[in-house]
C-alpha cells in the first residue's frame, strides 16, 4: 500500500518522502558516524596496569616531550614584525626569523638593517623572484618540518589591528592564508600576536 500510494502520488509530493527522506537519514547517519570518529581518535586511553614504560600512550603526550621550534616570518623590520619577534624569544624555545625577498639586493639590505638592529636571533633568508610569500615560505616550514619531525613549529605572525572595519580589505590576511597552507602538517601551530593601531 505504502509503495502504491508512493507511485500514484509521486509527481504530486510523495517524491519527498521517497528520496529526500532516505537521503536525509543517510547524511544523518553520516554525520553521526563522523562525531563517533572523531570522539574515538580524540578520547585518553586509560595508563596500563603494570608501568611498561613511562611514556604516555600512542598519540598523548606529556608537556616536557614537547620540543619546540618558533618561526617568525618577517616582511620588513617595523614596530608589528618586531613585536612578534618579542614575544617569540619571550617563550624561552630555539627562535628563528625568516624573511622573502623577491630579489638577492632586497635580501641583503634585509641583512644589514637585521645586523644593524642588534642581530639577536638567526635569519633565513628566501629569495622569491615572482613576489610570493605564502608559497615559499609554506615549502621552506615543511623542509623544515621533513629535517625535524619531531618538532613543533610554531609559526608566530604579526596581525595588524585596524580601529576602522573598512580598512581591514586593503590588507592581505597573512595568518589566514599561511594557516590554510599549513594545516595538513601535523605538527605545525600558526598563532598571531595583535598589534593595535589608533588609525
Amino acid at each position: 500500500m505504502l509503495v502504491t500510494a508512493a507511485v500514484a502520488k509521486f509527481t504530486e509530493g510523495a517524491w519527498v518522502v521517497v528520496i529526500a527522506v532516505p537521503l536525509l537519514v543517510l547524511l544523518f547517519h553520516r554525520v553521526h558516524r563522523h562525531y563517533r570518529n572523531l570522539h574515538a581518535a580524540l578520547a585518553l586511553h586509560p595508563p596500563p596496569v603494570a608501568p611498561v614504560a613511562a611514556g604516555p600512550a600512542e598519540g598523548e603526550e606529556l608537556p616536557q616531550q614537547v620540543r619546540h621550534l618558533v618561526v617568525v616570518p618577517m616582511a620588513r623590520l617595523n614596530r608589528a614584525s618586531l613585536r612578534a619577534l618579542a614575544y617569540a624569544v619571550s617563550l624561552g624555545q630555539p627562535t628563528l626569523a625568516v624573511h622573502i625577498a623577491p630579489e638577492e639586493a632586497e635580501a641583503d639590505r634585509f641583512r644589514e638593517q637585521w645586523r644593524a638592529w642588534g642581530d639577536h636571533v638567526r635569519l633565513e633568508t628566501i629569495v622569491s623572484p615572482y613576489r610570493a610569500v605564502i608559497g615559499p615560505l609554506a615549502h621552506y616550514l615543511e623542509a623544515l618540518h621533513d629535517t625535524g619531525p619531531e618538532l613543533v613549529l610554531t609559526v608566530i605572525v604579526p596581525e595588524v589591528v585596524l580601529r576602522r572595519s573598512w580598512h581591514r580589505p586593503l590588507h592581505s590576511r597573512t595568518e589566514q592564508r599561511l594557516r590554510r597552507a599549513l594545516r595538513p602538517l601535523p605538527g605545525v601551530v600558526v598563532t598571531s600576536v595583535p598589534v593595535h593601531l589608533s588609525e
